[in-house]
């Protein structure tokens, strides 16, 4: 016993019962996630689609190859620097 007397054990109120729901959603969330990219395989994920853009510049602008990122370069050699 304390030096304070004793002491009753707090109830569960509604901010444990929360804690424990968000727990719960978290790990919901976790494996759903799992599930998700379990389909892909390891990267480099490969085969994705080839993105095509119109710029102001008049060309067209690709994206890289799959794997290097988000670097955009000019689909012609007419681009301004």
């Amino acid at each position: 016993m304390s030096a304070g007397g004793p002491t009753r054990k707090p109830r569960t109120d509604i901010y444990t019962l929360m804690l424990l729901l968000s727990l719960l959603a978290i790990i919901i969330g976790t494996v759903f996630l799992y599930l998700e990219t379990k389909e892909y395989g390891s990267p480099p994920y490969g085969g994705g689609p080839q993105i095509s853009v119109r710029w102001q510049g008049g060309g067209q602008v690709a994206m890289s190859e799959p794997g290097c990122g988000s670097r955009w370069f000019p689909a012609s050699n007419d681009a301004r620097t």
